[in-house]
């Protein structure tokens, strides 16, 4: 009602085809967005959750709430840095996702304006890394979280962020990911 539009509706069966019995990997999944979609993702059924993150303590109070609300759920919790292209080499070897839900970034515009090179290095760095990586491994869908500041950028963080979108969509059928 505050929005003056329609509330979206999810098409709940097509989202729980897309994610049960999948082998899940969540990149940034200790932050605000990558928590909410492991959360998420827990309840749908998923042959393994992989949850994602360079925060120690952020994704070990993720663990253990998701471990708590979602016992039944296959999961591993790694502390895996996505800008260290040997790290995201040995994740994608050993657990093999068929999805990736990529929200790692830097995304505290105020911070980026500060650190632009930080903001390139995790922001577009990592995500070239991850899609590399995700085609080299033969991930069935890769999924890029990004910003609608992107859009028309007016920051370091927006143009990192539609670097990304360009480079994923530049990557989209170079292999067999999508």
């Amino acid at each position: 009602d505050l929005l003056g539009r329609a509330p979206a509706r999810l098409d709940r069966a097509t989202i729980d085809r897309f994610i049960k019995g999948k082998r899940i990997l969540i990149t940034g999944s200790a932050g605000s967005v990558g928590s909410e979609l492991a959360r998420q993702v827990a309840g749908l059924q998923p042959e393994l959750l992989l949850l994602v993150d360079q925060s120690e303590n952020s994704l070990f109070y993720l663990e253990s709430e998701v471990r708590s609300s979602s016992p039944a759920v296959h999961l591993e919790a790694q502390i895996v840095d996505v800008t260290d292209l040997a790290e995201v080499n040995w994740l994608m070897s050993q657990y093999h996702p068929q999805i990736v839900l990529h929200a790692a970034a830097h995304k505290h515009v105020h911070f980026m304006e500060r650190a632009p090179s930080r903001a390139v290095k995790n922001n577009v760095g990592g995500t070239y890394n991850m899609a590399r990586c995700a085609m080299t491994y033969d991930v069935e869908t890769f999924v890029l979280v990004s910003t609608d500041k992107a859009v028309k950028p007016t920051g370091v963080m927006g143009v990192t962020k539609r670097l990304c979108e360009r480079l994923v969509q530049e990557m989209d059928g170079q292999g067999s990911t999508r």
